[in-house]
């Protein structure tokens, strides 16, 4: 068996969240790890080449197991210009040394004949997690 190359990868930041964490509902005893659905109320993000906030509709769907957690979320954004786009990631959110950290990969979905169109082509990845009711997330473009 052949040892798998070392890979460092390069990324720049496309925008840091704020997600306001709304109303949760369990759904306890599933055939894979209790569920939780999060409602998210507004929140923001802001970068280097766009910006704007977190509308009060989507959430995040919850797998949770003694290891950690899954996550899988939708939200709709709105940039500071009005224009709606369509945040989707999903990953895990293991617990290492006492903390949990999510780590996702998402897409963004721009009306094509907008000035965001280039988010069509972003494979994002983000790293956070929620406390207080907010959660918080860096997301990347990998170059």
């Amino acid at each position: 068996m052949t040892q798998s190359p070392t890979v460092q990868l390069e990324a720049e930041p496309i925008f840091k969240m704020e997600a306001v964490m709304a109303s949760a509902r369990m759904i306890p005893g599933g055939p894979f790890g209790d569920m939780v659905a999060i409602d998210v109320s507004g929140g923001k993000f802001h970068g280097p080449r766009v910006s704007g906030k977190v509308m009060p509709s989507g959430g995040d769907w919850v797998s949770v197991f003694p290891q950690g957690a899954r996550v899988n979320v939708r939200l709709l954004l709105e940039t500071d210009d009005g224009v709606p786009l369509l945040l989707e990631y999903r990953g895990v959110a293991p617990v290492r040394d006492g903390k949990q950290r999510s780590e996702v990969g998402g897409l963004i979905t721009a009306p094509a004949d907008s000035k965001y169109a280039w988010l069509n082509h972003v494979h994002l990845v983000g790293f956070g997690g929620g406390a207080d009711g907010v959660a918080h997330y860096d997301f990347y473009q990998l170059l």
